[in-house]
């Protein structure tokens, strides 16, 4: 496999680059309340599911958001 994961701290962007942050976040707000930018979530139940996810994301099937739910 050949899969990642990227992140970046919002917290320090916002302190190195503030009007930065606050222009995506206007932009970023106004695509969702005018129905433009739709974000798809997919609850995956376990860790033991993550493996099928990293497959289908390294295939390029992925789509949306993924979030592990660890219990109930």
């Amino acid at each position: 496999k050949n899969a990642g994961l990227l992140g970046f701290s919002i917290r320090r962007l916002s302190v190195e680059a503030p009007t930065r942050v606050a222009c995506a976040l206007a932009r970023a707000l106004s695509l969702i309340e005018s129905g433009a930018l739709l974000q798809e979530v997919a609850v995956v139940r376990g860790l033991a599911a993550v493996d099928a996810v990293l497959d289908d994301l390294a295939a390029g099937r992925g789509v949306g958001k993924y979030v592990v739910a660890l219990c109930d």
